[in-house]
């Protein structure tokens, strides 16, 4: 299987996972309606699932512009992935690109999410009418945690054969390790 058809799979898969995710948040937006706070429930009712669709139709009809951008493909040795005899290298660069792709993609809605409530803080009254118990560091350290976990996500997708290598390494000196005690 050439990379960038193994790219096109994992981040078609990845966008599927998002359209699940839009079902998932569509409750939690219906229950935000309880609030009665007017037209801006109805904007974080269209906002948060339409950005999550255009997310999905990017990486379902877009991967080749997401792989090109991210360079994904220029960290592996060939065209080729080799399944037959996958080499350890391989597998910690497609765990590192994988792994930070679900921290990313788990982690947008969230975000969002997070973002709506603190821009909603901001407005001056908005909490006294409708947010009784609303509490907004809890919503600060969840933003920030939201922007670490897409930052850290990304940062694995983009430089997974540094992380690889990084991995690798540590095994090399552990099993070295374990040799020298053995002896």
């Amino acid at each position: 299987m050439s990379t960038l058809d193994f790219f096109r799979i994992l981040l078609k898969l990845f966008g599927l996972y998002i359209l699940v995710s839009v079902f998932l948040v569509l409750p939690q937006l219906v229950g935000m309606l309880s609030y009665d706070d007017g037209w801006t429930e109805y904007v974080s009712m269209l906002f948060i699932p339409t950005s999550l669709l255009s997310i999905f139709c990017l990486l379902a009809f877009y991967p080749d512009l997401i792989i090109s951008k991210l360079r994904l493909d220029r960290g592996l040795d060939g065209d080729h992935i080799p399944f037959e005899k996958p080499d350890a290298d391989i597998i910690l660069r497609l765990g590192a690109i994988i792994a930070g792709g679900l921290l990313f993609v788990q982690n947008i809605s969230p975000f969002l999410s997070a973002a709506y409530y603190l821009l909603k803080a901001s407005v001056p009254g908005a909490l006294e009418r409708n947010f009784m118990g609303f509490n907004p560091f809890d919503y600060k350290i969840k933003f920030v945690t939201n922007i670490l976990n897409l930052v850290i996500g990304y940062l694995l997708i983009t430089h997974s054969d540094h992380v690889s290598r990084l991995l690798a390494a540590k095994k090399n000196s552990q099993i070295k390790l374990a040799l020298i005690e053995i002896q």
